[in-house]
């Protein structure tokens, strides 16, 4: 089975069936999100539906820099709010707000870069009122907050006409038989 939670088998499972979908660098799945887990056997359509939000997806182009201030913002809370795909990241748990991250790496070996624009897709779930995605708040300092906030305006967005179960369901079809949610660490503590 795969379980929900934002380091859960579901939320890698979803992520990397955000990114195959819209053939982003990385994806970005909420544990909220997910609500249920997928039993083991073969699935129906509802159960499909069942395990994720009704949701549209987007694909938001961010520069290294952004992402990197993304992650900062994932690892705020004691628990990762997300799942990952595309990116391992390392992290000092006991570091200071806002600068947490040691090391992060596409799964292609390659570090970020900075400088360079890559893609993340995400869901509507995401966002907050007024289209706000929170995640995206940048110029982040601990105990200040962030100075700017996570407005889509700031971003290149392209809204998908999929949604998150019709995306998931696809990519379980694709993937060889039975399917075994992925069971890599993404987000890493490490001193």
């Amino acid at each position: 089975p795969a379980s929900p939670g934002a380091e859960g088998g579901l939320a890698r499972l979803v992520a990397d069936a955000y990114r195959n979908a819209l053939r982003t660098d990385l994806a970005l799945v909420g544990a909220a999100e997910l609500q249920g887990e997928l039993p083991a056997g073969p699935l129906t359509a509802a159960q499909v539906e069942g395990a994720v939000a009704p949701s549209s997806l987007l694909t938001i182009s961010l520069t290294g820099a952004e992402v990197r201030e993304l992650v900062e913002n994932l690892l705020l809370s004691p628990e990762p709010c997300c799942g990952v795909s595309g990116i391992l990241v390392e992290f000092d748990p006991r570091g200071r707000e806002f600068d947490r991250v040691r090391r992060a790496r596409l799964v292609t070996g390659d570090d970020l870069d900075r400088k360079r624009s890559y893609t993340i897709a995400l869901s509507e779930a995401l966002l907050g009122p007024d289209s706000t995605f929170s995640l995206g708040a940048g110029d982040c300092r601990a105990g200040k907050g962030c100075r700017t906030p996570g407005q889509l305006s700031r971003w290149t967005v392209t809204r998908s006409e999929r949604g998150t179960a019709e995306v998931l369901r696809e990519y379980l079809r694709r993937l060889p038989q039975p399917v075994a949610p992925p069971t890599d660490r993404r987000i890493v503590p490490r001193r």
